[in-house]
């Protein structure tokens, strides 16, 4: 989306979903650099070589080979990524409760003081599995963030469409759709596919309707815009609405391989 697209958004001052984003980049620890983590997932793979190749040293690696072309097109079935991404999903959906995550990111409280806790717990959760399952699933051949720091426009409107998907907004879910209806065993089309579904006014509408349904659906317990207590008041909702939402990502990554 261009910057005239999130002036327009900003028009809706509390818009919750869009206050996030614009805040985002300032919460360090919210970014998932993709070797890194490919490289901690795969570590199992470092040294070894493909059939027949074991003693070619020029031959890569075969996590070299995830690094480069993505893990299933290096040959990692979808069993293996689909049991990966169930322990990822277990490990985030435990942490959308615990206020000591916001705590240990620099910006992360700063950021509570202006939206409700446990609104900002799930943005930040699911955003940060998003990164981790496009790296895992192959469909993004790079971090969302570059070097100094800010998010590409082609990730923000990754983020807006599976953040949308996961929240069963429409307008997310139809975009969502055509991509898993042009699946292909390629890898790293998700980018090109979104850029020719997202246009300007479906951007604008697929925001404004995260912040309302994230509020309504992740709020909905009476917690306050109060950092501490509002995460412990209604973190049991949010662990129970977050499992379904991520199963839904997966699901869609999952089918593009």
């Amino acid at each position: 989306m261009s910057k005239e697209t999130y002036e327009e958004i900003n028009m809706n001052s509390e818009n919750l979903f869009e206050i996030f984003l614009n805040g985002i980049s300032n919460i360090r620890g919210v970014a998932i650099d993709r070797e890194e983590f490919l490289c901690s997932v795969f570590k199992k793979y470092r040294g070894a070589k493909y059939e027949g190749q074991e003693d070619d040293k020029e031959a890569p690696t075969v996590l070299q080979c995830i690094i480069s072309v993505g893990p299933p097109q290096a040959g990692i079935s979808k069993a293996d990524l689909d049991e990966i991404a169930d322990k990822i999903i277990k490990r985030s959906r435990y942490m959308t409760t615990g206020v000591s995550f916001l705590a240990g990111m620099p910006g992360g409280l700063a950021m509570a003081a202006t939206l409700p806790a446990d609104v900002l717990q799930f943005y930040l959760q699911a955003f940060i599995l998003l990164q981790k399952l496009m790296y895992l699933y192959g469909q993004w051949n790079e971090d969302f963030f570059d070097a100094v720091g800010d998010m590409s426009e082609d990730a923000k409107n990754a983020t807006i469409v599976y953040i949308g998907y996961m929240l069963g907004v429409e307008a997310a879910t139809k975009v969502v759709g055509n991509i898993v209806a042009k699946a292909t065993s390629k890898g790293f089309i998700i980018r090109t596919l979104i850029k020719n579904s997202l246009g300007r006014g479906l951007a604008i509408k697929i925001v404004r309707a995260i912040g309302i349904k994230s509020s309504a659906k992740v709020v909905s317990a009476g917690s306050k815009a109060i950092p501490v207590v509002g995460a412990f008041v209604s973190g049991g909702v949010t662990y129970i609405s977050f499992g379904p939402m991520a199963k839904r990502l997966k699901s869609s990554l999952s089918k593009m391989i």
